[in-house]
């Protein structure tokens, strides 16, 4: 497990330097595909899923990759491979051209040993913004590193998440199209009782958030993504065990992301995705069970 780590760790700290040394508008321009889940790919989407592919290609202990950008999932073929790794190689590229932060999330599984999402081992994300972080949940607890000279350096051990947040983030640009009310009541509370709006609009930037300042985090089923917008096994499935090992609490509508069966035959499929600290969970169920007992 160390060895698949180190390898993830420096295709994050290549992708770092390739951002950083590259001009953003030229790799945030489109190709001419789409990935299997229909957004449109980006230079650096695919750029960022080929370093990530083949490191793990060369690592011994890998035996299968499931990647946003990949339509199928990936047989390394090495013969001493026992571990499943699954990555979105950039989320955000979206906000490429405009220098706002991506990042890379991933988790690892047993591959002969997988049913749901809590039998996830070790997950993360890294951040490419103003400074390069990794954030690393594995050996039940959550750290920090910050890549300083071209090697991630420990900043802060075993993170919890606070009881109690002031910040919500959701796209209310979907108010309308949104298909309960449940969301839209725990706004209200959130207002009232005067909590900042924050969305960045990349899920590894407002998940961190919620790790680092508690709060609510919502992106609910709409009329155009009546299944959901998060991929469930490479972008749920590990920030829900970060934000679970940090004290957290990660949902769908009813049922803890990590409860959800592994879908091996849809490996691209899609989620509702909330996060929260426990007070704000608190206050989310009961809006929820006092609406539909």
């Amino acid at each position: 497990m160390d060895e698949v780590i180190k390898v993830l760790k420096n295709s994050c700290i290549h992708i770092s330097e390739l951002i950083r040394n590259n001009n953003s508008l030229e790799m945030g321009q489109f190709t001419n595909n789409n990935n299997v889940s229909g957004d449109n790919t980006k230079i650096l989407d695919i750029e960022t899923h080929n370093i990530l592919t083949n490191d793990l290609r060369k690592c011994k202990y890998v035996k299968r990759l499931i990647s946003e950008e990949s339509e199928k999932i990936i047989d390394t073929e090495n013969e001493e491979g026992k571990y499943l790794v699954c990555y979105d190689p950039l989320d955000g590229s979206s906000n490429i051209d405009i220098n706002v932060g991506t990042g890379t999330i991933f988790s690892i599984f047993d591959n002969d040993k997988i049913k749901a999402g809590r039998d996830i081992i070790a997950a993360g994300y890294c951040i490419y913004s103003s400074s390069t972080q990794l954030v690393l949940a594995y050996n039940k607890e959550v750290n920090m590193y910050q890549l300083i000279d071209r090697e991630f350096k420990l900043i802060k051990k075993n993170i919890k998440i606070t009881n109690k947040g002031n910040i919500y983030s959701i796209n209310e640009s979907y108010r309308l199209e949104w298909q309960h009310t449940y969301d839209k009541q725990m706004i209200m509370k959130c207002l009232i009782n005067k909590y900042n709006f924050r969305c960045v609009g990349s899920l590894v930037l407002d998940a961190h958030r919620i790790l680092m300042n508690g709060g609510f985090f919502s992106y609910p089923i709409n009329k155009s993504n009546k299944q959901g917008k998060i991929r469930l096994i490479y972008e749920a499935y590990p920030i829900a065990y970060i934000i679970y090992l940090a004290g957290g609490y990660a949902t769908s509508l009813y049922d803890d992301i990590l409860k959800l069966g592994f879908p091996i035959d849809d490996i691209h499929k899609k989620t509702e995705l909330r996060l929260f600290s426990y007070h704000e969970y608190i206050d989310f169920i009961n809006i929820r069970d006092f609406r539909h007992p």
